[in-house]
């Protein structure tokens, strides 16, 4: 096997095992699959691994678990740097409205890695968010009909560009989308 081959599935294995760590709650490989220096960029949180390890912690204690699908399907390999994309989904049940719904996120990930004596970590993870989509868990209640207001807890899932200006425009929402 040639060196771009077993670099580019130890990449893989890596972003797989990323999204792996944060879904069970395990924050030190999470922080882990990181170079300290990293990036991470996702709807609701921009800064380094230990703060995307710390606030993830905190939603998942509130009950903001997801189960991330991750599938890596390029990589571009120069040496001891890289660039992957992936393709994935985030799929996340929680109440709206009174309602239990499911909510389905399909993105693109794009991560720099870099290898250094430790392996291959990451040095950026950018989520860019495709689709969303929102169903209800039972089909008597397919006729949701909510009030944009009431989506407040899932607006970070929800593309700006896909929400209607009124409810950007509202001032309490504004600070949700800065960015």
């Amino acid at each position: 096997m040639n060196d771009n081959a077993s670099a580019e599935r130890a990449i893989f294995e890596l972003v797989r095992l990323e999204r792996f760590a944060r879904d069970q709650g395990d924050w030190p490989r999470l922080v882990d699959s990181y170079w300290q220096d990293a990036t991470i960029t996702v709807t609701w949180f921009k800064g380094g691994p230990a703060d995307f390890a710390e606030e993830s912690r905190k939603l998942y204690e509130r009950g903001g678990r997801g189960k991330h699908t991750i599938d890596p399907i390029w990589a571009r390999i120069n040496g001891g740097r890289g660039l992957v994309e992936s393709a994935g989904q985030i799929l996340i049940r929680m109440p709206i409205a009174g309602i239990e719904c499911d909510i389905t996120s399909w993105c693109r990930f794009y991560s720099r890695v870099r290898l250094g004596p430790r392996g291959w970590r990451l040095q950026t993870f950018d989520g860019i968010y495709v689709k969303d989509r929102l169903d209800p868990v039972l089909l008597n209640q397919s006729k949701l009909e909510l009030d944009w207001a009431l989506l407040a807890p899932a607006a970070p899932l929800v593309p700006i560009s896909e929400l209607p200006s009124s409810y950007t425009a509202w001032p309490h929402n504004r600070s949700r989308f800065a960015r």
